[in-house]
Formats: C-alpha cells, sequence, structure tokens
C-alpha cells in the first residue's frame, strides 16, 4: 500500500513539474511552424476512394490558381517560424551552457550516506550542478572537532573561486542545505551572503529527503522579551533565539552570568516543523535583524548568540547579519551533558574580525 502512494505522489508531482516546467520559446516557435507545415502540406492535394454500394466512392481535392497562392504563403510563414525558433533555440543552448548551480552541502552530523543536496537541486534552477561538500565529521560519528571543523569553512571561499572563475555572477545560482552544529551552519550563512541568488534547502527527518521551504505562512512571528533593558548602556548581552526548542535560558546564564542581560525572541508555536515557509523566514530573519540594529545603536559591542532553530532558519539569520555594522557576535554550540551546556562557540567574522574563531 505505502508503494502505491509513494507511486501515486511521484505521478502527480511529474504532473505538477510538466505543468509548470520552464517554456523554451525557441521550441514553442519551431513546434508552431512545424504544426503550420504539416496542416499546409496535409491540405494541399488528396485523392480518396473506398468501395461503396457496389460502386467506387472517390473524393479528391487539390489547391490550385489563387488557392496554390495562399498554400505558398502559409509553408512560407511555417518555414519562417521553424528558422526563427532553431535560431533562438541554438541561443537558449548557449545561455544553458554557461548557466551553473553551485549546491553547497555542510555535513556535521550523523555519519552516514544519505541522500545528497545534489540529487534536490528544484528543477526551476538551470545549469550545470557544481558541487561543493564541506564535511565537518572527519569520520567521527555525529562528533565535530572545531578547530578542524573551523579549517574546512575557511577552506569554502577558494572553492568557489575556483567554480566561479571565468563566469559572469549573472549566471550562478547557489543551492545550500546544512546538516551541522548551529555555529557552523550561522557561519556558512555568512560567508555565503554576498554570493549571489541563493536557494535554501532542510532536511525533512520524516521524510529523509532535502526539501524546499514551499509551505504556507502560518503568520506566527517572534515575541522579543527583555530588549528595553538590553538596550540600557550595556557593552556585552545575550540573545537566545526560540524557533523550534525552547532554548536553555539557564544555561545561557550559567556560561555567560547573571549580570549579562538577556533579550530572548522565541517564536509562537516553537517546534521542529513551524519553519517551513521562505515568506516566514524572511519575516523573522528581518526582525532578528531589527532587534541587532536597535542593540548595536544603543551602543552593544558583543552579542552572545544561542540559538535553537532549523538549519535553513540558522543560515538565513546569518544571511542576515550585517558585517560591518553590527556588533561583534559569538554562537554557541550546545551540549546537554555539559555543565555549562554550551562549551565552544564561533565568534564570527563580522565587525573587523577577518577569520571566524573558535571560543572556549
Amino acid at each position: 500500500m505505502k508503494r502505491l502512494l509513494d507511486l501515486f505522489e511521484h505521478f502527480i508531482r511529474s504532473a505538477i513539474d510538466y505543468v509548470f516546467r520552464v517554456r523554451s520559446p525557441g521550441l514553442g516557435l519551431v513546434g508552431t511552424g512545424g504544426v503550420i507545415i504539416t496542416a499546409a502540406l496535409a491540405g494541399w492535394a488528396f485523392n480518396l476512394s473506398f468501395p461503396f454500394n457496389g460502386g467506387l466512392f472517390a473524393l479528391s481535392f487539390s489547391v490550385d490558381g489563387p488557392g496554390r497562392i495562399v498554400m505558398y504563403a502559409v509553408l512560407l510563414l511555417g518555414a519562417t517560424l521553424v528558422a526563427v525558433g532553431l535560431r533562438q533555440l541554438q541561443k537558449e543552448f548557449a545561455a544553458s551552457a554557461r548557466l551553473r548551480a553551485i549546491v553547497i552541502e555542510l555535513r556535521g552530523l550523523r555519519d552516514w550516506i544519505g541522500a545528497p543536496l545534489s540529487e534536490s537541486v528544484p528543477r526551476s534552477i538551470r545549469g550545470r550542478k557544481e558541487e561543493i561538500i564541506l564535511d565537518l565529521r572527519k569520520g567521527a560519528d555525529g562528533q565535530v572537532m572545531p578547530d578542524l571543523a573551523l579549517a574546512e569553512l575557511h577552506a569554502l571561499r577558494p572553492r568557489i573561486n575556483t567554480i566561479e572563475k571565468g563566469l559572469d555572477r549573472r549566471d550562478v545560482t547557489y543551492v545550500v542545505g546544512a546538516l551541522a552544529p548551529v555555529p557552523f551552519t550561522f557561519l556558512l550563512g555568512v560567508l555565503v551572503d554576498d554570493e549571489g541568488p541563493i536557494a535554501l534547502l532542510d532536511w525533512d527527518r520524516h521524510k529523509l529527503a532535502w526539501r524546499e521551504l514551499e509551505s504556507p505562512d502560518d503568520g506566527k512571528r517572534f515575541s522579543v522579551i527583555g530588549l528595553d533593558a538590553a538596550c540600557g548602556g550595556h557593552a556585552s548581552v545575550a540573545v537566545a533565539i526560540s524557533a523550534s526548542y525552547i532554548v536553555d535560558v539557564a544555561g545561557v546564564h550559567a556560561k555567560l552570568g547573571t549580570g549579562v542581560p538577556l533579550v530572548h525572541l522565541e517564536l509562537d508555536g516553537a517546534s521542529t516543523d513551524a519553519n517551513w515557509s521562505e515568506v516566514k523566514q524572511q519575516e523573522l530573519a528581518r526582525r532578528f535583524l531589527e532587534v541587532m540594529v536597535r542593540l548595536g545603536n544603543s551602543g552593544v559591542q558583543q552579542v552572545h548568540l544561542f540559538f535553537a532553530g532549523p538549519n535553513s532558519l540558522v543560515m538565513r539569520f546569518g544571511m542576515a547579519y550585517d558585517k560591518r555594522n553590527l556588533p561583534a557576535l559569538t554562537l554557541y554550540q550546545y551540549e546537554r551533558g555539559h555543565s555549562p551546556p554550551h562549551p565552544w562557540g564561533v565568534a564570527m567574522p563580522v565587525a573587523g574580525l577577518s577569520l571566524a574563531e573558535i571560543i572556549s
């Protein structure tokens, strides 16, 4: 029964992809011209006969005189459309050959071979796929050595430069997905911020597959707690973001002490399945940026960030963070078994810091 349902789902998705596929103007012109030529030739002349009531019924038709001129005009129109369509197809093929989809996949959790991100690139993104896999695990199941992982991310820019060499940026689209510790996912967002058009995908733990952010916006947003108090002349502020799970506030205070004010962005209806909307994520990122701007304008120099959210949202927030005009930012890794439960963090390459650093 499950296999039948999977086949039915595949059929429906294929039908939808076909209806909303990217149309080719050149192919349309060639097809239209071919139909016109075929119709014209079919109507040029025919001779049909078959037995009827002991005799022979004959039917014939031919174009002669003025009708022949009309037929020539129709054939000329069809041939012209085919010629123009073929020229257009040539241009489309040349443009398609220039297109690239740079697929960046960050791996940093379980050490198993799942479906690669490159196989889930949306059909709307055209071009040859160029795959970059950043594996932070180094063969250790679920274990990441922060220093080695950071070196892997520092090597990302040279790898992108190698692929982009000789390409026009207008021909490049980025597809990015991550299954990694939150600090490195945020850092990936910071690093790819200015690259160009970026499509974010996330891992669906129920379907065990990469998924686009195609769900409708449910209208739920952050409640912001403690912002006014944090803007009272403090140089250092803690910011907790609860978008999937609720951040361990006691653990934050255990890490920084109770003297550091805390701003809490808590999503109404936070859960692991609450952030599959592109529009919603954009609005949440906008609200996050507004909070960061207000903190920066109030004189905050350092933000200590604690983030519980899906990888796509974490990356989006990293992409939204202004590298030059916002405070320095360190994002901490949560480990339930540690005391305090944030053993290390990553100082982001923002506010004058050229390269990210591991903070213990």
